[in-house]
């Protein structure tokens, strides 16, 4: 499971919210400018399309939520959702995901409302989530538990 959150975490990102500070504090190394909730939203044509939603909690915990779509002629033809939580902490610019006794870590830096993490596969950044991206994600899940939850 930790394998795939890794890959799931290298994938580019957009969005908002309003959890937490979103860039107070230092450049690097505090928890509050971290805290809330990071979003992507990915699309391959109209053929695929990823969601991914990273929520960073103050009390130190995180859940990431995935959604991959198969679309054709613009149509939801399947969909898939996974779900992955543990702990985190963040500081001097690094920010380490542990869950079932993994571990993986990230350089990261907070600017504006934009998250960038640095690891092996190159920078990722991510937007906070904002009212718009929320509503993708609801619609999201709202579609995968009336048509996709086994």
């Amino acid at each position: 499971m930790m394998m795939v959150m890794l890959s799931v975490l290298t994938l580019t990102a957009c969005g908002s919210d309003s959890d937490g500070d979103g860039g107070g504090g230092s450049f690097f190394g505090d928890n509050n400018e971290i805290v809330g909730e990071w979003a992507t939203q990915q699309t391959d044509g109209d053929s695929y399309m990823f969601l991914e939603r990273v929520s960073l909690k103050s009390n130190g915990s995180f859940t990431i939520t995935d959604y991959e779509v198969a679309m054709m002629s613009g149509t939801i033809v399947d969909m898939e959702k996974a779900e992955y939580s543990g702990n985190y902490t963040a500081k001097d610019g690094k920010l380490t995901l542990s869950a079932n006794g993994q571990q993986v870590s990230y350089s990261y830096t907070v600017k504006g409302s934009t998250l960038t993490l640095m690891g092996g596969d190159g920078a990722v950044s991510y937007d906070k989530m904002d009212d718009s991206i929320r509503d993708v994600f609801n619609k999201a899940e709202s579609t995968y538990q009336q048509r996709f939850k086994n």
